[in-house]
């Protein structure tokens, strides 16, 4: 039912509003799921049918990468380059169209929406990241890029777990702090609190 052009449509319909969200259109979805098995959409009934995503062929749990990982608050962060302030990692598609599509354009420059596949080769992941680099002004910008090998096991993915966002603050050579979401976010708010604490005011 998610993955048909009708609620793609209603996605990317969302995606282009001011006003909603395509998580919003999925609350939607699952509610019509309920009913169509005669369940009136309560809240208690919407949680337990997200409980009940757990088999192999369901979207949310095939494609969902989203996990806590093993690093913690202290330990040393495995192979950090030094000489790097700030580096930016490309990792697996959030919302790939052969995975978990939501048709969003919502910051597209162009406004239509991102049709991407999940690469399976360093050499696909290369291609997206650098369309990607293009399409929003960073390749200008000299941002320094490195990208997870999907043919290697997507090892800093799997190290770090960044996917779909985590935050993290390394010093020397230790991890000083970690985001964790709250609610399907993550608050940056706390990071500039941290930051703020740990270093004085002036902190953007």
């Amino acid at each position: 039912m998610r993955l048909s052009p009708a609620v793609q449509a209603r996605f990317r319909e969302a995606e282009m509003s001011s006003e909603r969200d395509w998580i919003e259109v999925a609350v939607d979805v699952q509610r019509e799921v309920l009913a169509r098995f005669g369940l009136p959409p309560t809240e208690v009934n919407l949680e337990m049918l997200r409980r009940q995503a757990t088999s192999e062929t369901s979207l949310y749990v095939k494609y969902n990468r989203a996990a806590r990982g093993h690093l913690r608050v202290g330990d040393l962060a495995p192979d950090r380059d030094k000489k790097s302030d700030y580096l930016l990692f490309y990792i697996e598609e959030a919302h790939a169209i052969d995975e978990w599509p939501i048709s969003s354009g919502r910051y597209n420059p162009s406004g239509e929406p991102v049709s991407v596949r999940q690469p399976r080769t360093l050499e696909e992941r290369v291609e997206v990241c650098k369309s990607m680099l293009e399409v929003y002004g960073l390749t200008e910008a000299g941002f320094e890029t490195a990208v997870d090998d999907p043919s290697e096991g997507n090892l800093f993915s799997e190290t770090y777990k960044p996917w779909p966002i985590r935050m993290y603050v390394v010093e020397g050579s230790r991890i000083t702090f970690i985001s964790e979401p709250e609610a399907c976010a993550h608050d940056v708010g706390k990071l500039r609190d941290f930051l703020e604490q740990r270093h004085g005011g002036g902190v953007i």
